[in-house]
């Protein structure tokens, strides 16, 4: 993950231009997860859910969320659930929930967008164009996407 161009990041968890990355998600380091990866994304309230969940500092809390290495997850009190299709679903609780919901969800509205049109032109030429992966390139998804901004403190 390239940090000095990510859209977001509080040291947890950082989105960029290709996906975004999971801090301390394994004992031995980082989830790397594609936007196109994503499926869905669910604001999940702490306190509503569970009282136990905000105490879980790493690892499942039950059959079905998979909470990445969080000492300050007391303190918070959203937490959002990505899901990528598999068993567990990545559970984050970013300093900046609104700010990462945010991000996150106009990358993956930016990558529908494209998707949509790459499947018009396919049923239109019945080729598939080339995608520009480069920014400032008119219909890439890092320009649907707002600028990078600074690290989020503690």
């Amino acid at each position: 993950m390239d940090y000095a161009r990510a859209h977001y990041d509080d040291g947890t968890v950082a989105c960029d231009e290709v996906g975004l990355s999971i801090q301390r998600y394994y004992p031995w380091g980082a989830r790397r997860i594609r936007y196109g990866e994503i499926h869905d994304l669910t604001v999940l309230q702490l306190s509503d859910w569970s009282m136990i969940a905000p105490w879980r500092i790493w690892g499942p809390a039950d059959l079905e969320h998979w909470w990445n290495l969080d000492t300050h997850r007391t303190e918070k009190h959203v937490a959002l659930v990505l899901e990528t299709g598999e068993r567990f679903k990545p559970t984050v609780t970013p300093a900046d929930p609104d700010g990462f919901e945010r991000v996150l969800r106009g990358h993956l509205a930016g990558l529908a967008q494209l998707r949509q049109e790459v499947a018009l032109a396919r049923l239109t030429t019945g080729t598939t164009p080339a995608i520009p992966a480069q920014r400032g390139v008119p219909g890439t998804v890092a320009e649907m996407v707002p600028e990078p901004t600074t690290r989020v403190p503690w």
